[in-house]
């Protein structure tokens, strides 16, 4: 099993958005992600990503991937980002 390369916390005000904390790759980094879903249509729209301080600069799209596993829609229809 490969290792833990991020963790998600459901918003407690909202059962449907979920926070990506990418500090299992680099501590301290303060890197991330916020998604929100829309299961009747399949959707995963990601709201913001936070580059994390620790890293060079690269591709994020792995540990979304690791993060959406970990939702109750990890195999998103359709998946949008905005201004992200």
């Amino acid at each position: 099993m490969s290792p833990v390369r991020v963790t998600v916390h459901p918003d407690p005000a909202d059962p449907l958005r979920f926070y990506f904390d990418f500090d299992p790759v680099a501590p301290g980094g303060r890197g991330g992600a916020s998604i929100r879903l829309d299961p009747d249509i399949g959707l995963v729209s990601i709201d913001g990503v936070h580059k994390n301080s620790l890293l060079p600069p690269r591709s994020t799209g792995g540990v979304v991937a690791d993060g959406l596993l970990q939702t109750f829609l990890p195999r998103p229809t359709i998946l949008e980002a905005y201004n992200v």
